[in-house]
């Protein structure tokens, strides 16, 4: 069995301070010098197909001679520490497909480049992606990939496993329930929010032999390439818009008998929107207090 996992890099906002969000937003600022990661929902696509194709090995019957094994691709950049991450955790191919143009926001792009991949390796039998990846966060190029495959699309995936030479899924419906199917033959899924949606840290010793691998450059035919393409001309980008954290944190200085008295009032003044939080600080006392707590 042959499995395919699409990824993106993505620019992280998580560690960005609420100032730069908006100076983002006030397109003052470039998001794309932020830490650079791999998409929530795409990390956790490719955490889902290696332990898929675990519960493959361990049914037996691999046949290495088609070329059975984890593939992985992105569309746009991908740096070195990221294909040798995924060479480390097992993947027989990560691969890379350097666009022409933005295509933060042309999913019918995305998905035709990724289909000339598909058929450059004469198909898979499970394509993975993830329900959706910033900036465009459109949740359609798995869903036109399948199309264009002419398999079925199963979307928001929260488990997928593999029993009796089945596909085994649970999906979320819209309705918020689940569904549960067993799936043979050729398909398209797009991971929602599974269990283990975290991607595995690799040994040294498997960093160590995947040390120095790259990610193979893969150059789509020029028609292929343009099988679904958008209509830009009159498509502008105004701006960005976020959902900026609320918090309202109170500094509380002096000995424990304040701290206490003072987080007292205003836990009863109902101004508490979290836990406290306490973190010893140089020239804390032997016994762990701290010279403030932040509430």
């Amino acid at each position: 069995m042959r499995i395919l996992t699409c990824f993106k890099i993505v620019s992280e906002t998580e560690s960005l301070l609420p100032s730069e969000l908006q100076a983002i937003c006030n397109q003052e600022y470039d998001w794309a010098y932020a830490k650079k990661v791999i998409g929530g929902y795409d990390e956790a696509a490719l955490e889902t197909a290696i332990r898929l194709w675990d519960d493959i090995c361990g049914a037996g019957g691999i046949d290495d001679a088609g070329g059975a094994g984890l593939y992985a691709l992105t569309v746009g950049e991908c740096a070195d520490r990221f294909a040798e991450n995924l060479y480390a955790l097992g993947f027989r191919e990560v691969a890379k497909i350097t666009p022409r143009a933005d295509v933060d926001y042309a999913p019918f792009h995305v998905a035709s480049l990724i289909y000339s991949y598909v058929k450059q390796h004469r198909g898979f039998d499970i394509v993975l992606t993830g329900r959706q990846s910033s900036p465009g966060e459109n949740a359609l190029t798995g869903h036109i990939l399948a199309s264009l495959m002419g398999v079925p699309c199963i979307p928001n995936v929260t488990a997928l496993s593999f029993v009796g030479g089945k596909a085994a899924i649970t999906a979320k419906t819209a309705a918020n329930s689940y569904c549960s199917m067993e799936v043979n033959g050729r398909l398209v899924c797009t991971v929602g929010e599974v269990q283990h949606p975290y991607l595995r840290i690799p040994t040294l010793r498997e960093k160590m032999r995947a040390s120095k691998k790259k990610a193979i450059a893969f150059e789509p035919p020029d028609d292929e390439a343009l099988i679904f393409q958008e209509n830009r001309a009159n498509m502008e980008l105004i701006g960005y818009s976020f959902d900026l954290p609320d918090k309202n944190c109170v500094y509380i200085g002096g000995g424990m008998a304040d701290k206490a008295a003072e987080m007292l009032r205003l836990i009863e003044a109902g101004g508490t929107r979290a836990a406290s939080y306490s973190s010893p600080e140089p020239g804390a006392s032997s016994d762990g207090n701290a010279q403030g707590d932040v509430i």
